[in-house]
């Protein structure tokens, strides 16, 4: 046989030997990134189930959804781009669409009890919590009852570490709802987001003319302007609605702590706490000043500190502000979020 032959046979193993491997690590890359679905408390008569998910491969990561009553759908596309590096559990805290549960059954300490109930089924000593807005609030109180289970906090559109004020000022938790409220009507007030109703036809003077669809659409353009800082991207923004269990939030909310201070337990357990913000997020609104924001509302400057703040008291809290994102920042800057949240994740 020739040179010439032998090289072109060569040249053709060589090429099916690539295609192949090919195939196979696309096999691979597939197959991980296919969820798998279980059940926390299945067959278990005195427990509640929770619809349990997980996905990817790596360090494993809980992750904790906002919204007493909502549930975990509304972030897949922030720890979709994670999971080539760690495995992520996700899941519908009890009371939430897919995880129900008696009214009994439904307290603030219940769900901190969940996640160490999921920590043991895990089989992880340290697990390392990514949570969003209330998710955020549920980290820092398992960490606080359970510091030495935790490795890691990171807290995207994240509620404070403590409840504190000006000296003076009553009614502390009743003027952070009245300010968080404040800020999302002045999201929902923005110029562009009228410009959004008019370019889908919807007359919000003649709400009762339009179809089921652009009453739909109204709602949706109105939830996304209070979460996202570029309103053209509504579409992009899930939750509410049919997926929100307004009973189980009500009964839930009504159970967590409304004065509470979580500093000295994450000082004391020395764990790193990374904090990624939107600089329009209604809850950590700090782009204005009060003045600006509240005009109406005679709220005096500075009236409750910001995360920057806690930083003397924290000396392991690393702080992210991203510009032009609101409470759901992965839907305004994706990949600096991603950046941001592997960053974060990779924290010792």
């Amino acid at each position: 046989m020739k040179l010439k032959t032998y090289i072109a046979i060569f040249g053709t193993m060589i090429l099916l030997f690539t295609h192949t491997t090919q195939i196979l690590v696309a096999q691979q890359n597939s197959e991980k990134h296919i969820p798998e679905i279980w059940y926390m408390g299945m067959n278990d008569a005195d427990k509640p189930m929770l619809f349990m998910k997980s996905v990817g491969v790596g360090d494993t990561v809980l992750v904790l959804h906002g919204g007493f009553g909502a549930e975990h759908s509304y972030l897949h596309d922030m720890v979709e781009p994670l999971t080539d590096e760690y495995h992520i559990v996700l899941f519908d805290q009890r009371g939430s669409l897919r995880s129900p549960a008696a009214d009994s059954l439904l307290t603030f300490q219940h769900l901190v009890e969940d996640i160490e109930w999921i920590r043991q089924e895990l089989k992880v000593e340290k697990l390392t919590l990514l949570g969003h807005s209330m998710g955020t609030f549920l980290a820092m109180a398992y960490a606080d009852a359970y510091p030495g289970h935790v490795k890691n906090l990171v807290l995207v559109g994240a509620l404070k570490p403590a409840l504190r004020t000006q000296e003076g000022i009553t009614d502390v938790s009743q003027l952070q709802r009245q300010m968080f409220n404040m800020a999302a009507n002045y999201l929902n007030s923005r110029p562009e987001v009228g410009k959004m109703l008019r370019e889908n036809n919807i007359d919000v003077e003649n709400l009762d003319r339009l179809t089921y669809k652009q009453r739909t659409d109204n709602w949706r353009i109105n939830f996304a302007s209070a979460n996202i800082y570029d309103v053209s991207k509504w579409k992009q923004v899930n939750g509410g609605m049919a997926l929100y269990n307004g009973r189980s939030g009500s009964l839930l909310g009504s159970s967590s702590p409304e004065i509470f201070d979580y500093t000295n337990s994450i000082r004391e357990a020395d764990f790193p706490v990374t904090v990624i913000n939107g600089d329009h997020d209604f809850i950590n609104f700090d782009v204005l000043s009060y003045e600006e924001l509240y005009p109406e509302a005679d709220i005096p400057e500075n009236t409750f500190p910001t995360w920057s703040d806690y930083k003397a008291e924290l000396p392991r809290l690393e702080v992210f502000s991203i510009e032009k994102a609101g409470h759901n920042p992965w839907v305004d800057q994706p990949d600096e979020v991603k950046r941001l949240l592997l960053q974060g994740l990779s924290r010792k």
